[in-house]
């Protein structure tokens, strides 16, 4: 992801830290496929994408702040970048209110007790955070579960197990 992508997202997060206005701002962007085409083109002068940037702001009742910071996208040719934006601003904003999505596969279909110990672990790897848990199943796994999130990954299955140890064999080898 661009620096200034994240440097864009840190700023949004300052102005507007309502997810839901965001999800809602991007959600009227992708319904008009047209709009960000016009609004990253060559052709259309800088004043004429303003105007059009105020316009729907207008009629799709958008907070003056999102307004701006679309406005301030246009100036800056950066609409572009608006899904890396948004993206950064959503793990940003996950982070600040504590909160962790993670990724769970598991060889076979969990059981209970299964999702309860994997929710327990990246409980206590992330203390006093709200735990998401995406559940998947991968039978490559031969048993046991890999938990994913915030870019880490815990491998707890019997193939990355046996991956380790073969790596472990063939370094002492050497």
């Amino acid at each position: 992801m661009k620096e200034r992508a994240i440097e864009q997202a840190r700023a949004l997060l300052l102005e507007v830290p309502d997810r839901t206005l965001v999800l809602g701002f991007l959600n009227t962007m992708k319904l008009t496929p047209e709009l960000l085409g016009t609004l990253q083109s060559p052709v259309v002068k800088s004043n004429q994408k303003i105007r059009i940037v105020n316009r729907v702001a207008e009629a799709s009742g958008m907070s003056e702040k999102l307004r701006n910071f679309l406005a301030e996208l246009v100036n800056n040719n950066m609409v572009a970048d608006l899904d890396d934006i948004v993206s950064a601003y959503m793990d940003l904003w996950d982070i600040e209110n504590h909160h962790v999505k993670a990724e769970a596969i598991f060889a076979s279909q969990p059981s209970d007790e299964d999702l309860k110990e994997a929710r327990a672990y990246l409980e206590s790897a992330y203390p006093s955070a709200n735990v998401q848990l995406c559940v998947d199943v991968d039978p490559s796994l031969m048993g046991g579960r890999v938990l994913r999130t915030r870019g880490v990954e815990y491998d707890q299955s019997y193939i990355g197990r046996l991956k380790q140890l073969e790596r472990k064999l063939t370094e002492e080898a050497y």
